[in-house]
């Protein structure tokens, strides 16, 4: 795996968010933001929160909570404070002459991480246009230190010093947005070259897609490890959010001729800058020319359904929504009410009785609750009264996690439900620790791309030899065998390949 350096040097921050009624979001929403700032390698001091009918236009919070946020924020010696929506110019202003303390809100935090984990070029730009977007309108009372008027000739003959610098700066940036745009037109372009060179190769494309955190760079990496066995192939992973940015595209080949490309692509997040969105277009535009869209779901967070909705949302802001979709609901081992707990000579596997109903209202689950139970007491009778055996520990340890992928019903398909769109998608839960699960999953993927493939049978006389190794370069061979009059080969094709060869055609 790739190493990534990692600041450890935490500087300390206050977050405060508004909770406006019916917002039963809003509890999650303040620890997601808890997460971001630990993303972004900033410690969390202290939170303040204030339920209002709206959003105070010129505070955010009412005026008395801010100066509550002001005192507290001296007396923890914060060096930042970050508020949990998007700040108006005016607001961002107004709180941090209230609060002396500079002043960050979600956006900008979300800006900054991204900066931080950009890696490649292209990424690079995408991040810059957004936070010069972002920031060109909150230029105005960056610089209240200067004088606003001034008696200096030429064209800013009625300006001091910090309405000149306003200005300068306001120059800058739109010099340097049109420099971005441009850079980013000629990326654009050859990200598009990249695409017709993979379309003419014929090979099919699977992009790995969902909430931030869900798993998708592990999945990647478990995939890679299984069928790619190089090390340098694999991308970077780790618990938090926003990790990895880059889009990574790796080619997988299960047996010959039974290969796809998997596509890694940055999470989504609720509130995601709409700028962000759309400096990303061109990384994001990978998703609407996948073939198939893996939709990883993080099934152990207790808010997966919204963070779906997220998810969904944006594809369909993309243009993505009526891609074929398999929902991969990830994390099955993390579930809270599957923990297995041992002590010195017992596995308690009490615990791996729950959650057995399917809240997802998916059928499948039949049988698992039997057969969990079955094996657990016969684990608990084996383990139970015979301390001291290590091997039969060991074996009992083997067996519970057996019993637990059981009783969490993974690896396993659980049919498919009718999209919105009008198309199905398949359904699997799965752990990308699990060496079943990354199999299962890739077996889907390549059974998938197969559906539109024809069985056929040909018999190729040996002066078309070029035909031959066409098909069995290009198809998936069941069968081959060389006799008298020519190669007969057995196997499952493009349906253009179909037509191409047919002259050769035994059966289909």
């Amino acid at each position: 795996m790739k190493k990534e350096e990692i600041n450890t040097e935490k500087e300390y921050v206050l977050i405060a968010g508004v909770e406006l009624p019916n917002d039963d979001r809003f509890e999650y929403s303040m620890n997601e933001l808890s997460r971001l700032c630990e993303a972004c390698g900033l410690e969390v001091a202290g939170s303040v929160t204030q339920s209002l009918d709206c959003k105070n236009n010129a505070y955010y919070l009412g005026p008395g909570k801010v100066i509550e946020i002001r005192d507290l924020a001296h007396n923890l010696e914060v060096g930042l404070i970050i508020f949990n929506d998007t700040l108006t110019p005016s607001q961002l202003r107004n709180l941090q002459d209230e609060t002396d303390t500079p002043v960050m809100d979600r956006t900008m935090l979300i800006l900054e991480i991204f900066r931080k984990r950009a890696r490649s070029r292209e990424a690079r730009l995408q991040v810059e246009l957004a936070s010069l977007e972002y920031l060109k309108p909150r230029l105005t009372g960056m610089y209240d230190a200067l004088t606003r008027q001034g008696g200096t000739s030429g064209s800013m003959s009625s300006r001091g010093a910090g309405e000149t610098k306003l200005e300068l700066d306001r120059r800058r940036m739109d010099k340097r947005l049109v420099e971005l745009r441009r850079e980013l037109k000629e990326v654009a372009s050859e990200r598009v070259v990249q695409r017709k060179q993979r379309k003419r190769s014929g090979m099919k494309l699977a992009a790995l897609v969902g909430y931030t955190n869900a798993g998708k760079s592990t999945l990647m990496n478990a995939i890679v490890d299984r069928y790619v066995r190089d090390e340098e192939r694999k991308v970077f992973e780790a618990d938090m959010l926003f990790a990895t940015l880059d889009t990574t595209v790796r080619r997988v080949d299960i047996s010959k001729n039974k290969s796809f490309l998997l596509s890694d692509t940055v999470g989504f997040v609720n509130k995601l800058p709409t700028g962000l969105v759309e400096a990303f277009k061109s990384t994001l535009e990978e998703i609407k020319e996948a073939d198939l869209i893996l939709h990883v779901v993080d099934r152990s967070d207790p808010m997966y359904a919204e963070q779906m909705e997220t998810t969904e949302r944006t594809l369909r802001e993309l243009g993505a929504g009526h891609i074929p979709e398999i929902i991969v609901y990830n994390k099955m081992d993390a579930l809270e009410e599957l923990e297995v707990y041992r002590d010195e000579n017992v596995i308690d596997l009490r615990a791996a009785k729950l959650c057995m109903t399917n809240k997802d209202g998916i059928s499948g689950t039949d049988g698992i609750n039997d057969t969990a139970d079955t094996d657990m007491d016969s684990l608990e009778s084996e383990t139970t009264d015979k301390p001291g055996t290590g091997s039969l520990k060991a074996a009992a340890s083997e067996t519970a996690v057996d019993v637990r992928k059981k009783a969490a019903g993974y690896p396993r398909k659980a049919g498919s439900i009718q999209s919105s769109e009008g198309h199905s998608k398949d359904v699997v839960y799965i752990s990308a620790k699990d060496k079943d699960s990354v199999e299962m999953l890739t077996e889907l993927i390549a059974e998938h791309f197969g559906r539109g493939l024809i069985e056929a049978e040909f018999m190729i006389p040996y002066e078309h030899g070029n035909a031959a190794a066409y098909l069995q370069n290009n198809a998936e061979v069941i069968e081959s065998d060389y006799r008298e009059n020519g190669t007969y080969l057995k196997l499952r094709c493009k349906k253009e390949d179909h037509q191409r060869y047919r002259e050769f055609l035994i059966r289909s």
